[in-house]
């Protein structure tokens, strides 16, 4: 899980560093900072109950399942973008651009 998490990790610490380097180029920096900030936080949470799984739960079966459910909680905004990007009938309640 802690290689899967590194690029979304960096992402947000690029989308901070961005809004603070260029906040001419957004219409609101401090929203695009915040979005990275907590994308990174996310990340750093489900690391420290990643490993807090691991120490406390001795069956196999059971860290597997720990392992699928964080996975799953961490990929969850990869599919957010995955609908918009799709056509989905329900993607305008997701969307940011008000006209649909």
């Amino acid at each position: 899980m802690h290689v899967s998490l590194v690029d979304t990790s960096r992402t947000g610490l690029a989308m901070m560093k961005f809004s603070m380097k260029h906040p001419e180029r957004l219409k609101n920096p401090y929203i695009c900072f915040w979005i990275g900030f907590l994308k990174f936080a996310i990340v750093v949470f489900i690391e420290v109950c990643n490993c807090l799984f691991m120490c406390y739960l001795q069956v196999i079966i059971d860290i597997i399942y720990a392992y699928i459910k964080l996975y799953s909680i961490s990929s969850l905004d990869k599919l957010t973008f995955l609908v918009l990007e799709s056509g989905d009938p329900f993607a305008h309640m997701i969307d940011s651009n008000p006209d649909h």
